[in-house]
């Protein structure tokens, strides 16, 4: 192997769970001591999501060995496993002595038993489930109704949620809106940019006990972003494909030829889409509208033609907030600038949102008139209220597209449509909460019902988010908010407007 080639004490990118070679930046040390302080504080269910190769499991294990002896710990790694199979293997990690032929009755009392004389001793029993993403419907519901365990105090069962973004669609079922309720932490692993590569492919080079300047400079690890989209299990393949082509070529250098041979298998692949598919269809049918109109205008004299903006939105790739101009005259809404960077936390710079209520103007081009109005107005939500409501979700998925996905908000509430005056009311008593609230709408899936979710400031540094919320006023925290990070309520966000503005032409 490589090792003696180029100075190394062992192989600096195998993909093991070796705590010696945990990197802390990007977040990850933060996200460990939240999750592990989280569990120590006795919240019943926890979610952790990242993509595939994120770190997931190596920090499931890292807070694993973070908590004390007075923690029983379970693993579960079969997400295929029937309910029933779920608690065998529960039993048989807490060391229970049941037969396969028990009831399942039997199997939840042994195990509520249990789980009373650990507490008594001053031990709780902590669940950790891995790919929670692909468990059936029927297991992560009988995983919830274990957290139902607990004496006046505490919960005798905690349920730790590790999986890919999917996790965040399963838990939108209707049949899991009990055990989704219980999540009082979302926590999200973001990608390595370029420079935490950079950093991380050195870091784990010097682990390893590399004793010649960075071998991977910064022009390598941009390009090792670019083919691992920066997950740290993929850019181990790589580097490691990377140092055997080198050492093959008698190079204690790399160079660019060495990523000519690197194993295609190994490298990041988005998932398949149709959307170009349906961006060629739309451009297709841009071009008709365009032609048709362009006909009309020169056959018919002088006309206004106005573009449908889901059809531009879509064909442009762009989010235009109105389009009501003539064709050739089309001029796309930008974003204003409302943040910036300092340290580690985004430092708001703008004026409050709800402050700038009174300033927002919602064209009636933006608005339908027929069908959104009377699906969502009631005697309780006036149309000057829901205006209100869409210009704060227009600002705040703008606000989100600025910041690129990037940090994380507080999640104060989930409130239904009708609450929107109560809410101010309620939050307006605490003046520097009031002066850092942001809305968002969401639709929930049969596009049936709109929601109003409240969010409150906003940093790129998780720990700076438990301060945030360690801060908040007690009236407030007893609502159970919880962290909750940019890119899931982006994507949320985009998908609300979209559906909105397709509504426009029902």
């Amino acid at each position: 192997m490589y090792k003696n080639f180029f100075g190394l004490q062992e192989l600096p990118f195998r993909n093991n769970l070796d705590s010696n070679f945990f990197y802390e930046k990007a977040s990850r040390l933060e996200i460990l001591n939240a999750l592990v302080y989280i569990v120590i504080r006795g919240d019943a269910v926890i979610k952790v999501t990242g993509e595939v190769g994120s770190g997931k499991t190596t920090l499931l294990r890292l807070a694993a060995k973070e908590l004390t002896e007075s923690y029983k710990l379970v693993y579960i790694n079969s997400p295929n496993l029937s309910p029933k199979d779920l608690l065998l293997s529960v039993a048989a990690d807490l060391s229970l002595a049941v037969s396969e032929s028990v009831t399942k009755y039997e199997l939840i009392h042994a195990i509520r038993d249990y789980l009373l004389n650990l507490y008594s001793k001053g031990s709780r029993v902590v669940i950790l489930v891995d790919e929670a993403q692909s468990m059936s419907v029927d297991a992560l519901e009988e995983l919830r109704l274990l957290t139902n365990f607990e004496t006046e105090k505490d919960k005798l069962i905690q349920l730790v949620l590790f999986g890919q973004q999917e996790l965040d669609f399963a838990l939108d079922n209707q049949a899991l809106r009990q055990l989704k309720s219980r999540i009082t932490y979302s926590i999200h692993i973001p990608p390595l940019t370029v420079t935490d590569v950079y950093d991380y492919l050195n870091h784990r080079m010097r682990i390893a006990s590399y004793k010649g300047l960075d071998f991977f400079d910064y022009k390598h690890a941009k390009r090792i972003h670019q083919v691992t989209n920066g997950l740290p299990r993929i850019i181990n393949s790589v580097a490691d494909q990377l140092l055997m082509a080198a050492f093959g070529a008698n190079e204690k250098v790399l160079k660019n030829r060495h990523f000519k041979n690197l194993n295609s298998l190994s490298l990041y692949k988005p998932q398949k889409s149709l959307m170009p598919y349906i961006m060629s269809g739309i451009l297709l049918l841009l071009f008709l509208i365009i032609s048709l109109t362009y006909y009309y205008v020169t056959t018919s004299g002088s006309v206004t033609p106005k573009i449908n903006a889901l059809v531009l939105e879509n064909a442009l790739g762009e989010s235009p907030s109105i389009v009501t101009k003539p064709i050739d005259d089309i001029v796309l809404t930008t974003t204003d600038e409302l943040d910036v960077k300092k340290g580690n936390e985004l430092v708001l710079t703008d004026k409050p949102i709800v402050s700038e209520i009174e300033s927002i103007s919602i064209g009636d081009e933006y608005l339908p008139h027929k069908y959104v109005y009377s699906h969502f107005l009631t005697e309780d939500v006036d149309e000057n209220s829901f205006k209100e409501l869409i210009g704060l979700h227009d600002k705040t998925e703008r606000w989100f597209n600025e910041l690129q996905g990037e940090g994380y908000v507080i999640q104060l509430a989930t409130s239904p449509l009708d609450s929107y005056s109560n809410i101010i009311r309620n939050y307006s008593q605490y003046k520097n909460v009031i002066n850092n609230l942001n809305f968002m709408l969401v639709l929930n899936k049969d596009d049936s019902r709109l929601t109003i979710k409240v969010l409150y400031v906003n940093r790129l540094s998780y720990r700076a988010m438990l301060n945030a919320l360690s801060d908040l006023p007690e009236d407030i925290k007893v609502t159970n908010p919880f962290i909750e990070n940019i890119k899931t309520l982006q994507k949320s966000a985009n998908l609300t407007t979209l559906k909105l503005k397709a509504m426009e032409n029902r």
